[in-house]
């Protein structure tokens, strides 16, 4: 354990989110830190001597990573379906929609077919065309990962049809609830489910059955996530009398190249920073979340009983009406000096608040301050 981290970027976190979220996620990375480490410790002392020649912190830091970490994984698995039940009423309406919409959708060919070029969208044709050619590709990467064509063709069946409807879900919740709520993580995480019983259930296993599994809850996050995007895009143009087709093509275009500059800031941080992605400083817990459910189900590694426990404190967490299961289980994720300085961000947010709301700014002062 250690002091706040002196990291900018994850003070101005905690500043974003506001001093509640903060303390919440603070509350789990001191539960974790200051009850279960020095309880596990006391349970079973030997844990200690496991770890062999090493300091205090290295024992505590030890302990964190192979006891508590997985209670946390366990925990934000029912945060994640915690979140997407509590949606259950968006999401059924969501789906209905989508079934509702695509059976009213005509694709036409020109402004003179649609009656007005505000009508138009991409052409049913182009849409077919450009799945094949995403398809495909995205096909023979599952085979090179599992060296399995059976394998490969349930991967990329899972991908497309849990990507269709997440898409059409992503980008209505999108316009129903907000952008920020939107429950990307939890969609990613049912995807992951699917594919990974399925990839067990036709004997795909190891790690090429994780990758491919991994492979497909990635992509249908980016497809959950982009669908929002482009929807508030096109709810923009349609204010401003742009024209549909035009806006999805541009949309096309700048998700290409914009794959292939982004994915250069992700190889960079990984070899740059110290453990790289998944490490202390950038741990990424609901990928790491992701990464161990794939790899316990397909791989067959799961520490089942630190899970469970996990999921048996997640549904207290929930019973007892807890503000966010899952942050508090982030927070246990995250290493405590990574929890601590978005704490003092949180804090930092609250002090301004109280100076701001003394000081009685003006309103165009205090729009000014706020953005």
């Amino acid at each position: 354990m250690a002091s706040p981290a002196a990291s900018p970027a994850l003070i101005a976190v905690g500043y974003i989110i506001g001093p509640r979220l903060s303390a919440v996620a603070f509350s789990g990375g001191a539960f974790g830190w200051l009850f279960l480490v020095p309880l596990l410790l006391f349970i079973d002392p030997e844990l200690a001597q496991r770890v062999g020649d090493a300091t205090d912190a290295e024992v505590a830091d030890s302990v964190w990573r192979n006891y508590v970490r997985p209670i946390a994984v366990g925990a934000m698995l029912v945060g994640a379906v915690h979140t997407l039940l509590s949606l259950k009423g968006s999401l059924t309406q969501a789906f209905l929609r989508v079934v509702q919409d695509f059976r009213k959708t005509s694709f036409v060919e020109s402004a003179e077919e649609a009656g007005s070029r505000l009508e138009m969208d991409v052409s049913l044709k182009w849409i077919t065309i450009g799945a094949v050619v995403t398809i495909v590709p995205m096909t023979l990467l599952y085979w090179f990962f599992t060296r399995n064509i059976g394998g490969a063709l349930m991967a990329a069946v899972v991908m497309s049809i849990t990507g269709f409807l997440f898409a059409a879900v992503g980008g209505y919740l999108v316009g129903l609830i907000g952008g920020s709520n939107q429950p990307i993580s939890g969609l990613a995480l049912s995807t992951l489910i699917v594919a990974a019983l399925l990839m067990v259930a036709i004997g795909v296993k190891g790690g090429g059955g994780v990758a491919a599994v991994l492979g497909v809850a990635a992509v249908v996050c980016c497809v959950s996530a982009m669908a929002g995007d482009m929807i508030q895009d096109l709810k923009v143009g349609q204010l401003l009398g742009g024209t549909p087709w035009r806006m999805e093509v541009a949309e096309m275009i700048s998700t290409v190249l914009v794959a292939f500059v982004l994915v250069w800031p992700m190889v960079f941080l990984h070899a740059g920073v110290p453990g790289g992605i998944g490490g202390r400083e950038l741990a990424a817990p609901q990928a790491g979340l992701m990464a161990q459910l794939a790899t316990g189900i397909v791989g067959g590694s799961m520490p089942w009983a630190l899970i469970g426990i996990g999921i048996a404190f997640g549904l207290a967490l929930v019973l007892i009406k807890s503000p966010s299961p899952m942050l508090i289980a982030v927070g246990m994720y995250l290493h405590f000096d990574t929890t601590s300085a978005i704490f003092v961000g949180g804090i930092l947010a609250w002090i301004v608040g109280v100076i701001r709301r003394r000081r009685s700014f003006s309103e165009p002062e205090r729009l000014a301050s706020e953005n």
